[in-house]
């Protein structure tokens, strides 16, 4: 009985196998736009069906999302919009990891998109690990105030570069005309005053600039892609667990020691532990917003 079940396992994992390598060969074969067109009508037959068969729309949903993750990873097609309805195929599909990786991919696109920030909040009000969703350090708290993108905060930092070199040019004008006798100097405390607000203005969203560099470069982050993973004190399997409950889908992390196959990681709520990496994934992106 015990070989039975054994052999019955084998048999459909290589049949999973077989089925997963058709597909792939079957997405090979069709042209791109063929691909989009048909997860674009699983997406809308989907959407029919969700409220009368619930299943079979979850089935539409995850087809959607493979297919579109197939572009993605296996085309190297990526824009904001392909990104968005990967992350809302998986999200009706109750993949909430898959969906929040590729909702924070497409924050590297647009970041400062009302749409996208309220998409991402519904995923991660969704996930069983209810945990904060800020891995700031407590000196940069208020950055949390500053969900724009860094393009808008660069375009301040030069603004206010452009008017300090202006008032000083003006500033060094004054001084010329004074040194000639041509004005009185009944406005240079005035320009004075201005040259100093500019400069702590400068020094704010430099600081802004500053603040979010050292977040993203100070180690990487990821997120659990499988649906439950247990969390080690150490980097093994036989290392006790480091918490009562496992961790699930969509509970993001970030990165202090990498071994291979384990990862040592921090949570959001300051809790460290080892995670096998082969139920990860990291964000390999280059993201633009905090």
């Amino acid at each position: 009985m015990k070989y039975t079940l054994y052999l019955s396992l084998f048999f459909f994992s290589l049949l999973l196998s077989l089925t997963e390598r058709n597909w792939a060969d079957e997405m090979e074969t069709l042209p791109i736009q063929d691909i989009l067109e048909s997860s674009q009508k699983e997406l809308k037959e989907a959407h029919r069906t969700a409220l009368y068969r619930p299943a079979r729309a979850k089935e539409l949903y995850l087809n959607c999302a493979l297919k579109l993750e197939y572009l993605i990873e296996k085309k190297n097609i990526s824009n904001f919009e392909l990104l968005m309805n990967t992350g809302n195929a998986f999200y009706f599909a109750d993949q909430l990891g898959k969906s929040i990786y590729y909702y924070r991919h497409a924050e590297a696109y647009r970041a400062d998109s009302a749409y996208l920030q309220n998409n991402l909040r519904q995923a991660r009000d969704k996930r069983p690990d209810q945990l904060p969703e800020s891995f700031q350090a407590s000196w940069t708290f208020w950055l949390c105030f500053f969900s724009v993108s860094n393009r808008f905060v660069n375009g301040i930092f030069l603004f206010f570069w452009v008017l300090l070199f202006l008032q000083f040019a003006r500033l060094a004008l004054r001084k010329y005309q004074l040194i000639f006798g041509e004005c009185d100097d009944s406005e240079g405390s005035r320009s004075k005053n201005m040259i100093i607000l500019n400069l702590l203005a400068l020094l704010f969203t430099a600081s802004i600039l500053y603040a979010r560099h050292i977040h993203h470069e100070s180690s990487s982050h990821g997120i659990v892609f499988a649906s439950q993973v247990t969390a080690r004190k150490g980097d093994a399997y036989v290392y006790q667990p480091s918490f009562m409950h496992p961790l699930h889908s969509g509970t993001e992390f970030r990165v202090l020691e990498d071994r291979g196959e384990w990862l040592m990681v921090k949570l959001s709520d300051g809790r460290e532990c080892w995670l096998p990496h082969k139920a990860l994934r990291l964000f390999d992106f280059q993201s633009d917003a905090i």
